[in-house]
């Protein structure tokens, strides 16, 4: 143990540290804790303190004199009651620590799963829906989706604002209607995205090219338009495309004869 004490005491460059690493190695807290405050060791003396399980002074030290690494404390913390069974101190610090994203569904989750006790995920439900971060809520969507709880699925992610994957599941389920519906109503372009890709496998051609379009992926409108001849539609979207496409575009209008929209698109 001497020669342990020896070595992790040369790895810090003010002499006090050394010693207080050694004192450590020694069973002397109480002279460690002193020699890391005389040299300004804060982030030692934190760490100090957690090893020892002085919780309440390592949260103040970090609140103080650490910040850096108020976080990391506030998370150690949170696994060490996680750990003695204190679900809800656990929650309240991986809040604090900013890791609850992720932390809070697996401890929770976790624990239902060992318990086999339904009420723990109805707290994992309740914590979600009470919560305002979109990143949590679109995680339980996510669950409920992949449980086949579709209607809470929605909800959630409604909730997150996630138009996608609420247009996914209507696709999925056949819902053609209601997808449509919430592409119209927000106009997000990933969502209109699906749907097109959706709608072109069957070979709904027209409202493809439209949604596609709707979507800003006029590549793929332009795309169908030449393949199925619908040489109206490839004009109106060849003029708000990107140059390369426009230059394409003439080039297929100029092999079929028709100059005056070849030069057109040329010209822009």
């Amino acid at each position: 143990r001497g020669a342990a004490a020896v070595r992790l005491a040369k790895q810090e460059a003010e002499p006090e540290a050394c010693i207080a690493a050694v004192a450590i190695q020694l069973g002397l807290i109480h002279d460690a804790d002193r020699l890391y405050r005389e040299c300004g060791r804060y982030d030692l003396l934190n760490q100090l303190y957690q090893a020892s399980g002085f919780w309440d002074r390592a949260l103040d030290v970090a609140e103080t004199k650490d910040r850096i690494h108020l976080k990391t404390t506030h998370h150690h913390y949170a696994m060490h009651l996680e750990a003695i069974g204190d679900i809800n101190g656990a929650v309240k610090h991986f809040e604090l620590a900013d890791t609850h994203r992720t932390e809070v569904p697996r401890m929770l989750f976790d624990l239902s799963q060992v318990s086999r006790d339904p009420k723990v995920l109805s707290k994992l439900e309740e914590y979600i829906a009470h919560s305002s971060d979109p990143e949590l809520i679109k995680w339980w969507a996510g669950y409920c989706e992949s449980i086949g709880q579709y209607d809470k699925a929605r909800h959630f992610y409604h909730r997150a604002q996630n138009y996608f994957s609420l247009v996914r599941i209507a696709c999925f389920n056949r819902e053609i209607p209601r997808a449509k519906n919430i592409v119209e109503e927000t106009n997000n372009a990933a969502a209109a995205y699906y749907l097109a890709r959706y709608l072109e496998g069957m070979t709904e051609v027209q409202e493809a090219i439209n949604y596609y379009a709707q979507s800003g992926c006029y590549n793929h409108a332009i795309r169908l338009a030449k393949n199925f001849g619908l040489d109206s539609e490839l004009m109106s979207y060849a003029i708000k495309s990107r140059p390369s496409l426009m230059v394409e575009c003439a080039v297929y209008f100029e092999s079929k004869g028709e100059f005056e929209k070849a030069v057109q698109l040329y010209q822009k």
